[in-house]
């Protein structure tokens, strides 16, 4: 693929992805959708799905920009905010695929909205970083990857431990008591990582 193959290719899948994540977002925010994210307004921001594909609609947005500038566009903040986007949403997507989808059933996961934040964009956002995206990701980089992920459990943890757990747990890290949180937490972070690594290892460098 030449450069400006790939550069058309780039522009073209990330307004896609941004333009998805407008349209889910949308729907849920004006009315409360069958599925999983339960809730409509400002309260589905809560949800891990619902944050991870927003900031990849943002970072989408962002890069669709920053690439029909005349300007070389594989600026190192970008491709670090390409990855941790990527990471992001491979993180939602693969904790359907494993643990979600197969106790809840996956036409439950995939209802509405979920379609798009659960898979269309998640899926449509690896293969842009895998396959159309440039520059090189460390090793010690990985942390950054993983960093929303981070970030997000602390404050989820730190709500629990403020606020309590019963009606806080949405995510039940906590539904069998305090010593289940930590495990929990460790287990996202463990799988966060190696989505992460992941995604390093098959991304094009150049």
């Amino acid at each position: 693929m030449s450069a400006r193959t790939r550069r058309i290719a780039a522009v073209s899948l990330h307004a896609v992805i941004a333009v998805l994540v407008a349209y889910a977002w949308n729907r849920m925010f004006a009315a409360h959708e069958v599925g999983t994210l339960d809730g409509s307004g400002w309260a589905i921001l809560k949800y891990f799905t619902v944050l991870s594909n927003l900031f990849q609609g943002l970072v989408s947005l962002v890069t669709a920009v920053c690439l029909l500038l005349p300007a070389r566009w594989e600026k190192r903040w970008l491709i670090l905010l390409n990855y941790a986007a990527a990471v992001s949403v491979g993180l939602t997507f693969f904790t359907v695929m494993v643990y979600l989808g197969p106790v809840f059933g996956f036409p439950f996961m995939f209802q509405g909205s979920n379609l798009h934040f659960h898979l269309i964009v998640p899926v449509l956002s690896m293969l842009t970083w895998c396959f159309v995206m440039r520059g090189r990701i460390d090793a010690r980089e990985i942390f950054f990857g993983v960093s929303p992920m981070l970030l997000y459990g602390f404050w989820y943890v730190g709500n629990l431990a403020v606020n309590g757990i019963e009606g806080n747990d949405f995510y039940f890290f906590a539904h069998r008591g305090w010593g289940q949180a930590p495990v929990s937490f460790a287990l996202m972070i463990a799988l966060a990582a190696a989505i992460a690594a992941l995604l390093r290892l098959t991304h094009r460098k150049g």
